[in-house]
């Protein structure tokens, strides 16, 4: 009977013992593809060449306004010495599987990006091929092609795909298309296989989220300002700013989003606030150091 019950005992002890090596195992895997994420993400950063890298800035507009608050900062940015002469392209209507009201911000995006930027709302076929023909030579000439992701990767993914099957080298494709994106709700309305594809394919940047200040919210990569306020002075400033181009893109932002309806109890904008979350992008990929709050923003770019 001792005998037994020894060997019972043994036994549940090498059972024991096997289940928790699985799981130590399960959790060693984990933790080791976790850190090769984390090591990816803390990887030396490359930074902006304007002598031959472009940015491609692609918003969704749908369904919040704070793309077309992000448009108007960021026609703000491209005027000022800091980013004035770099080669870039805008991309309205780059979203994802969301649901919504899709804004039309056509005139703004007229008033930024005069004919470099492409409608994917209204033609997407005509979008990635647009898109991949300015990408191209870029990378053709060794450029960087940074990518804002103002909304979901679907549109990115084909693009690549389409170069990728053009001829151009994967290898080329991941060490010199860089795509930034700070917002997890925009990765999660994305179909998983293409942001999968995006992250496979090219160097995928996550940092944090531009809704959040500083060292608050889940620490998705290098740590960005907060460009959300309800705060209802730095609108008014904006649309009455001695900088004409300031001045000009925020009072058709405003406009356009008041024509649209747009009223969500979320967001700051219907509040008087400004919402320009989508430019922390902006503020990491040219490493605008000195744009690190919306005063400082406005300072430097909106009320200059």
């Amino acid at each position: 009977m001792k005998f037994k019950l020894v060997l019972m005992l043994l036994v549940g002890f090498v059972v024991s013992t096997s289940c928790e090596k699985e799981q130590v195992n399960s959790e060693f895997n984990t933790a080791e593809k976790e850190t090769s994420v984390t090591t990816e993400k803390l990887a030396p950063r490359p930074f902006f060449n304007k002598s031959k890298d472009i940015l491609i800035a692609q918003f969704d507009n749908k369904p919040d306004a704070d793309d077309i608050h992000s448009l108007a900062a960021f026609g703000c940015m491209l005027r000022h010495s800091d980013l004035r002469g770099i080669k870039h392209f805008g991309v309205q209507g780059a979203y994802g599987t969301q649901g919504g009201k899709f804004i039309d911000a056509t005139s703004l995006f007229k008033k930024v990006f005069g004919s470099k930027w492409v409608d994917a709302k209204k033609n997407r076929n005509r979008a990635v091929n647009r898109i991949k023909n300015v990408v191209r030579p870029i990378l053709n000439s060794n450029g960087k092609v940074w990518v804002q992701e103002a909304g979901q990767s679907t549109i990115t993914k084909l693009w690549i795909k389409k170069l990728i099957d053009e001829g151009v080298p994967p290898s080329k494709i991941k060490s010199n298309v860089i795509v930034v994106q700070h917002s997890k709700w925009n990765e999660r309305h994305t179909k998983r296989a293409d942001l999968n594809y995006v992250k496979n394919k090219a160097t995928y940047r996550p940092i944090d989220d531009g809704n959040a200040g500083f060292g608050n919210g889940p620490d998705r990569g290098p740590n960005t300002p907060s460009y959300r306020t309800v705060n209802k002075s730095f609108l008014k400033k904006a649309k009455n700013s001695r900088n004409r181009f300031a001045r000009e893109y925020w009072r058709e932002a405003d406009k356009i989003i008041k024509a649209s309806g747009f009223n969500a109890s979320h967001s700051s904008i219907p509040k008087g606030g400004v919402d320009f979350s989508d430019c922390v992008e902006n503020y990491w990929i040219f490493n605008t150091k000195k744009a690190n709050s919306i005063a400082n923003f406005w300072k430097r770019y909106v009320t200059n």
